[in-house]
Formats: structure tokens, C-alpha cells, sequence
């Protein structure tokens, strides 16, 4: 069984790789490309990991691009709750299609919003890591809750 990861090293890795290497990762449509990626794999082995093969590697790389890291505790309902689409903030309609799509649909649909974003939603990666380590129905309900609860308080 293979081990939910550092986020912080796998974030890192991403951001020492060259830019043409970063480049070729956010140029994939769907995380099942990654695998015919050469800088998927070097991504991987400079983070340390021993067990490439893992589906939830292809959702942590897709999505890493589009993130960056804060040291406070942010979740990630709560980073696309503060993000901008141009003027106004991100429809609720498009996070619910998101939640209620299924795999792989739904991480289609949350990088694109992650995309959309601007400046690009800054999250606590580790937690951030561990979300689309387990992604599933309680991930995406997880942060449909920190969407909600932030645009609540303000």
C-alpha cells in the first residue's frame, strides 16, 4: 500500500523542475496523460516517491500547477471561495457541477476552476495534498463546505 505523501516535497519538486518541464505537465488535458509525460516521472523521483503507479500521483500532479502554497491553514473550498473569475467570484453553479460529477469528470472540472482563478488560489498544500490524495465523495464534500462556510463569514 503506498503512503499518502509529503505534500510540501512534491509541491517543491514542482517548483524546482525547468519551466519547460512545468510546461509539459499543465499542458495534459486529463490526468491519465501524465503517464506519457517524461516530467511526470522526473517530478516524481525528485519528490522521493517509491510508488509511481499510484492513481492518486496522476490527481496531486494535475492539480499542482494551478495551486500555490500559503503557511496558513487555508483550505482549498476555502482558496477557490476567495478566488476571482475577472471581476466577480466563481459561481456556485460551477463548483456543484464539479461535486456532483463523477470520477473522472470531476477532477476535469476542478482544475478548470482552479485554472479560471485569478491570482492562483493559495492553499495550505500539505492539506491541500491529502484532499486529492483521498479524493472522493468526502473530499469533494469537504471542500464544498470550506466554499460555503467562507463565502458566509466574508
Amino acid at each position: 500500500m503506498c503512503r499518502p505523501p509529503d505534500g510540501m516535497l512534491l509541491y517543491e519538486g514542482f517548483l524546482s523542475l525547468p519551466r519547460a518541464e512545468r510546461v509539459q505537465i499543465t499542458r495534459c488535458a486529463q490526468p491519465e496523460a501524465l503517464r506519457a509525460v517524461r516530467a511526470f516521472y522526473r517530478l516524481l523521483d525528485v519528490s522521493g516517491v517509491e510508488e509511481p503507479g499510484h492513481p492518486a500521483w496522476l490527481r496531486l500532479v494535475y492539480c499542482v500547477p494551478y495551486l500555490r502554497h500559503t503557511p496558513a491553514r487555508v483550505s482549498l473550498g476555502a482558496a477557490i471561495a476567495r478566488g476571482r473569475v475577472g471581476e466577480r467570484p466563481l459561481s456556485e453553479a460551477r463548483l456543484l457541477q464539479c461535486v456532483r460529477s463523477q470520477p473522472p469528470l470531476d477532477l476535469l472540472h476542478l482544475q478548470r476552476i482552479l485554472r479560471m482563478l485569478a491570482p492562483l488560489p493559495r492553499v495550505h498544500w500539505p492539506h491541500a495534498a491529502a484532499l486529492l490524495w483521498h479524493w472522493g465523495p468526502r473530499s469533494k464534500q469537504r471542500i464544498l463546505e470550506g466554499f460555503f462556510l467562507t463565502r458566509m463569514t466574508g
